[in-house]
């Protein structure tokens, strides 16, 4: 998030030196009389050449994990630059650039579902500014719904995530939106064989913003061209817009919307429509030091139309959405220096609909209208205990109950669940670039899609 905590800072005069490879370096001063209070003070660096001789490169595995806090078992970080930088035959694609990563595969080379060690891709929790996307793919699972150009960094959890992420059985997917350009305005804009998109960024008075659009236009050469294709296109786009409240207080809002559109006449008109779109509001405020917060409140929908339209005007509609509210407070206390203490809460609405709307002959008893609300509330506590220089465990227990009610729902119209998942993980730190892990957990999903294909739910 931005921030740094320094724990048990003598008092008396205090220099602060702040280093980074290709930046000048700077020293901060500060004077304290009691070493119990709390200063703050923002470090900017500016950038300077670095002029060599000649050297020796040899690559090394970068670790998120190697000496934080925190254990993710089979953790990967990606930034917008990794992203871009994988070979490419349209677009540069979150998802893709995932699937080159041992554990994941996809299921064809036209689909861009992940596969991780075995799981379906509705058993991943994808996660885009702490919000659920339901259905993150364009074009029948080419394409994903993210724009790389507006993401900071995509973080893959392949397996022993800790206590904060439940509701998924294979992996975690946490995206994070770009905050933007505090210092200056910037843009860019990519023109593909397929689609073209543009992102812009920049500060304002107390924050900064980003704004990104992106758009195929396969329709519109076909239209040109004149050719006989399906009518196809399909848009997204993402916005942010950061609020520095204070010191101790930071607030941000972004969105997210996409949609497909596919269109064909075959002697009736057909017609396939889907998309997702999701608002997420933030809090991050410090207590003190020592207790860290993080509050948001957030809304995601997915939707899925089919139409048609006959010759003699009869309409036949089918579609089934999914719309979710979530409200979830992440706590972080540190005591000491040898705990990182995680606690919080999330509590889950969700609203699964499937109807049919038809002004044909067709009996709807066949498919009737369908809708399922459930609560999904969660309650988590784990501790990141560093016992040693090399010993780190991290025990964490998480406690879920669930309950849907329907009158489609097999054998009575209420159903309750209620679900205690242990955690435990354990790193044996070798050296300073080595650290062996034992991770063990249980997990439990309470949702899951009827066609993992096209993830309708």
């Amino acid at each position: 998030e931005g921030y740094f905590v320094l724990n048990n800072v003598p008092a008396g005069k205090v220099e602060y030196f702040i280093t980074h490879t290709a930046y000048k370096p700077a020293k901060v001063i500060k004077m304290t009389e009691d070493s119990e209070a709390e200063i703050f003070f923002r470090v900017e660096l500016d950038k300077s050449l670095i002029s060599v001789e000649g050297m020796e490169v040899n690559a090394e595995k970068y670790d998120l994990d190697i000496n934080s806090r925190e254990l993710k078992v089979s953790n990967v970080l990606r930034t917008t630059e990794d992203l871009t930088s994988i070979p490419q035959i349209a677009d540069a694609d979150v998802f893709r650039a995932l699937q080159v990563l041992p554990g994941v595969s996809a299921m064809s080379d036209f689909s861009s579902g992940l596969y991780v060690r075995g799981g379906s891709p509705d058993q991943n929790l994808i996660l885009l500014d702490e919000t659920d996307v339901y259905n993150p793919s364009h074009f029948g699972g080419i394409f994903s719904t993210f724009n790389t150009d507006a993401i900071e960094n995509v973080e893959l959890m392949k397996g022993g995530f800790p206590a904060k992420y439940g509701g998924r059985l294979s992996s975690v997917l946490d995206v994070t939106n770009l905050d933007g350009n505090r210092k200056y305005h910037q843009g860019v804009a990519r023109l593909s064989l397929i689609s073209a998109n543009t992102t812009q960024q920049g500060p304002w008075a107390k924050g900064s913003y980003m704004l990104s659009f992106r758009r195929t236009y396969i329709d519109l050469i076909a239209k040109l061209a004149d050719l006989e294709i399906p009518d196809y296109y399909f848009y997204d786009g993402h916005a942010k817009f950061t609020w520095d409240m204070s010191q101790k207080d930071k607030i941000t809002a972004s969105c997210y919307f996409g949609k497909d559109d596919l269109s064909m006449d075959i002697g009736m008109k057909m017609g396939l429509d889907w998309g997702n779109e999701t608002c997420t509001t933030q809090w991050v405020h410090i207590f003190n030091p020592q207790l860290f917060s993080h509050f948001a409140l957030s809304r995601s929908h997915f939707d899925f139309n089919f139409k048609i339209l006959s010759q003699s005007d009869q309409e036949f509609l089918q579609a089934n959405n999914i719309t979710d509210y979530t409200v979830k407070n992440l706590f972080s206390y540190i005591p000491n220096d040898a705990h990182n203490i995680d606690f919080g809460y999330e509590i889950k609405y969700l609203d699964v609909e499937f109807f049919v709307e038809t002004t044909t002959d067709f009996d709807q008893n066949q498919l009737p209208d369908i809708e399922v609300p459930s609560i999904i509330s969660s309650f988590y506590v784990q501790d990141s205990w560093k016992l040693s220089d090399y010993w780190t465990i991290q025990p964490g227990i998480r406690f879920t109950y669930a309950r849907a009610t329907s009158e489609y729902l097999p054998d009575k119209p209420t159903a309750d669940y209620f679900r205690t998942s242990p955690r435990l993980s354990v790193r044996r730190k070798l050296n300073d670039l080595s650290n062996v892990y034992l991770s063990y957990g249980r997990y439990y999903q309470f949702l899951t899609s009827m066609d993992a294909g096209d993830s309708t739910m």
